[in-house]
């Protein structure tokens, strides 16, 4: 085939692989998302709800924030590190009248960093390495749900759609080494090869969370941004727990007061945690001094903005 009718055919065949990758992509990003998935977050825990935005990594950084806005670590030469404070105390009923108090648990996530950390402290990284297990407890019931893509999945589909354009891009390869060793010009191909290397190349990792946990993330972030303001602007009116569903949903912006030091500890959070969405919504906060008259939409007394 003469060279301007090949480089003719490979334009509109490189043209079309890329039309072919955006329709794939969302197309194997599952069924579109319903109006009820808004509110979707509501049935995940703060860590679950990490785990969706930002993997294993935003889901520890999440519990990490909690024990620190609950003051049972801190931040010391760049390592964590136990404070030896008490998590609290708990009443329990003994079947007795007043029951009795008991320490309060720190359990799941945080429990397991919490005991991770140790009295000799850890360093993030080294926490990443030592939660690593924890990955398949989190991932599972998103995949379960919809949410998330399982890994095996979002690998069969992410070939699926990048297959005509790998294929393009080969044949074109091929093309190019052919007309070096025949001494032809080749400077508009290898131009139009790097392109399409590029394409590929953004366009190659797929997407982990369906369309419908992108929209559970989207409700989250426009319905908690009352949160996001409190805890910027007030974190000691939230409960660890609000704390840990912050930075959940908005990351490293949600850091403030006793849990400011940890950005300098934690990893760059994922791109597309740095989005937040602008409207606040009807986020019930979960510490005692703003559990009662905090729902719904405006003011929130001594909840300081969490709407």
């Amino acid at each position: 085939m003469a060279g301007p009718e090949f480089l003719r055919l490979f334009l509109i065949a490189g043209l079309a692989s890329m039309v072919w990758v955006h329709v794939a992509r969302r197309v194997l990003a599952g069924p579109p998302p319903a109006v009820d998935d808004l509110d979707g977050y509501r049935t995940l825990d703060p860590y679950q709800l990490a785990y969706l935005a930002g993997g294993l990594t935003r889901a520890i950084e999440a519990a990490v924030a909690e024990l620190v806005h609950h003051g049972l670590v801190a931040v010391h030469d760049g390592r964590l590190v136990l404070t030896g404070a008490s998590p609290g105390k708990l009443l329990v009923d003994d079947h007795a009248f007043r029951g009795i108090v008991v320490d309060a648990p720190v359990d799941g996530l945080p429990g397991r960093a919490l005991a991770a950390i140790g009295a000799d402290g850890r360093t993030v990284a080294s926490l990443h390495v030592r939660l690593a297990p924890e990955e398949a407890a989190l991932q599972q019931p998103l995949i379960a749900a919809g949410l998330r893509h399982a890994p095996e999945a979002r690998v069969a589909r992410g070939a699926l759609a990048l297959a005509p354009g790998v294929i393009v891009t080969a044949i074109g390869a091929i093309k190019l080494v052919r007309g070096i060793a025949l001494d032809r010009p080749v400077g508009i191909l290898l131009l139009l090869l790097a392109v399409a290397v590029t394409v590929l190349w953004v366009t190659a990792p797929f997407p982990p969370t369906t369309r419908r946990g992108r929209a559970v993330l989207a409700g989250a972030r426009a319905r908690l941004e009352g949160l996001r303001a409190t805890a910027a602007a007030a974190p000691e009116q939230l409960s660890p727990g609000d704390q840990a569903l912050a930075y959940a949903v908005f990351g490293p912006i949600a850091l403030a007061g006793a849990a400011a030091g940890l950005t300098t500890v934690f990893a760059p959070p994922p791109a597309a945690a740095a989005a937040s969405g602008s409207s606040s919504g009807d986020y019930m906060c979960s510490s005692s001094s703003c559990s009662s008259g905090c729902s719904g939409g405006g003011g929130c007394g001594g909840c300081g903005g969490c709407s």
